[in-house]
């Protein structure tokens, strides 16, 4: 994971190869100064070759037969990809409310607009028809926009349980 071989590794001080991105002291670290561990310690990384990595770490100390601390063991996951997801998730997100916006704004004007015309149009009058579709449209397009955006989000499933025979005669 950190892109190290167990030769470069032997005999190196442990700060040298999990050094955190800001400088902060390794939860390893305070396990061998404090005797205690710790769970769950997010911290970014900077291999030796300089690729930085999101960890989740946790950390125990190991102590021998008399109860005195002999040492410490990290165990760490690497978070760095599935943050990167997230955080492209997140934009995408952002991007959809923000598209959404642009486009439902015009769309309401258009709206609005083409109920006033099929209002004042007196009946019979072609032009009628015109507002109409304008008006259909609008609304198809502002339907759209709605379904975009509840697909875009993340839904919670809510099991309950229900009649078979409901669902296969209602599809």
């Amino acid at each position: 994971l950190l892109g190290v071989s167990a030769e470069a590794a032997v005999g190196k001080p442990y700060e040298e190869l999990l050094a955190s991105a800001d400088g902060s002291p390794s939860p390893l670290a305070e396990a061998l100064s404090a005797g205690r561990g710790c769970t769950k310690v997010e911290r970014e990384v900077v291999t030796p070759g300089g690729r930085r990595l999101l960890l989740s770490s946790t950390v125990a100390p190991i102590r021998d037969a008399r109860g005195e601390l002999v040492g410490a063991v990290e165990v760490f996951s690497d978070l760095t990809e599935f943050r990167n997801l997230q955080e492209r998730l997140d934009r995408a997100d952002k991007l959809a409310a923000q598209l959404a916006h642009e486009i439902r704004n015009p769309l309401n004007g258009i709206e609005g607009f083409a109920s006033l015309l099929l209002r004042d149009l007196p009946e019979g009058d072609r032009r009628r028809d015109f507002a109409s579709f304008i008006l259909e449209g609008a609304r198809s397009l502002n339907k759209i926009v709605t379904n975009m955006l509840l697909f875009s989000r993340p839904c919670t499933l809510q099991p309950r349980a229900v009649s078979l025979r409901a669902v296969v005669e209602e599809a």
